[in-house]
């Protein structure tokens, strides 16, 4: 296990990878559970079988103990949850002398049991019952969801709760357990969502990403999940993420839509979820990267009239009092203004009253 420090604690994990080898007659069962295979693309699939069942020990017939390693690795692409569970493996392989068929021993350390699992899937089926229906978009489903992890888990400072299990039931997980729970409550609710394994300043973390009307996004419900729900970065671009967020894009879908513009095109065009799109902008606020932006954010508010307007800034390293003093300045046809906010990460959640 590794443990590393973000913002607030953040905790991930590195897979203890183990293989030794060894010639002679095949090893015995010794109560493991068996499996004859034909290929190495039906071994790949029958360790998948036995990782999402859970088994702790199994043995296999392979047609090459030196790719033995290799083929748990091909397998646990098959599901992304149950490859974020698994905590350690080792393998022990027997093939006689000069053949490379053989067999291989696979033993597996997990971070949930297969109850464990099963209680989590029964309650993101419960959940997303409860908090969603049919009539609504994935683009409200997606939020309601965020919402709800975001309010319901706070950063385990133990640095001990790693699962979505934990999560669920005593309120408290790492990142790894957060993107858990994102990634079962968002795949029940069938929105498609990855589990994305990358680092920021201190050190290894864990988010997500979902797509929405056929376009990605970054969610990292760990880092909203503030005193109150934040959406700092609540379907944010790779380019956005990229200022404090590092990961191998691999095959990873890229994520290049600004998520507040496809908001306001779709209520814009009167979409069928307009009133939902909204309530939604209204919750997440506008975003701004400048201080210029951002008095450009607060004009706009004061020429519709509005008593207030809320906004997430990304001041970065500036120093954000000052930015906030010049927010401040005198404004046209605005008596008082005062603006409450709070931060983390180079970010900041601001709201500004205004009164005329």
């Amino acid at each position: 296990m590794v443990l590393v420090q973000a913002r607030r604690i953040i905790a991930s994990l590195v897979l203890a990878l183990g293989i030794v080898s060894s010639s002679g007659n095949p090893a015995a069962y010794d109560g493991t559970t068996g499996v004859a295979a034909a290929s190495a693309s039906t071994v790949v699939q029958q360790v998948a079988r036995q990782l999402s069942a859970q088994n702790p020990s199994f043995t296999l017939s392979v047609p090459d103990v030196k790719k033995a390693e290799a083929i748990i690795k091909e397998a646990m692409q098959a599901d992304e949850y149950i490859a974020m569970l698994i905590k350690s493996y080792s393998i022990r392989t027997t093939s006689a002398p000069g053949k490379s068929k053989g067999t291989a021993v696979y033993k597996v350390d997990y971070l949930e049991t297969k109850k464990q699992t099963d209680y989590v899937k029964a309650e993101a089926k419960r959940i997303v019952a409860k908090l969603t229906t049919n009539k609504m978009s994935d683009i409200q489903k997606e939020k309601v969801l965020h919402d709800y992890i975001a309010s319901h888990v706070t950063y385990d400072k133990s640095l001990r709760k790693y699962t979505a299990y934990e999560a669920l039931t005593t309120g408290e997980a790492v990142c790894q357990g957060y993107a858990l729970l994102t990634y079962r409550l968002m795949q029940e609710a069938g929105i498609p969502v990855h589990i994305v394994s990358g680092t920021v300043s201190t050190g290894l973390h864990a988010w997500n990403k979902v797509k929405l009307d056929g376009k990605w996004y970054n969610v990292d419900t760990t880092w909203d999940s503030q005193k109150e729900v934040s959406y700092s970065y609540f379907n944010v671009t790779d380019a956005a993420l990229k200022r404090d967020h590092s990961w191998k894009q691999g095959s990873l879908p890229a994520a290049n839509t600004d998520y507040r513009e496809m908001l306001k095109t779709k209520i814009k065009a009167k979409d069928k979820y307009a009133i939902a799109y909204q309530a939604i902008m209204k919750d997440i606020g506008e975003q701004a990267a400048t201080v210029d932006e951002a008095i450009n954010v607060i004009n706009r508010a004061i020429e519709s009239r509005k008593p207030s307007v809320k906004f997430t800034y990304l001041y970065g390293r500036r120093k954000l009092s000052g930015d906030i003093d010049t927010m401040l300045k005198k404004h046209a046809d605005v008596k008082s203004m005062s603006i409450s906010y709070s931060y983390s990460n180079g970010i900041a959640t601001i709201e500004a009253k205004l009164g005329y």
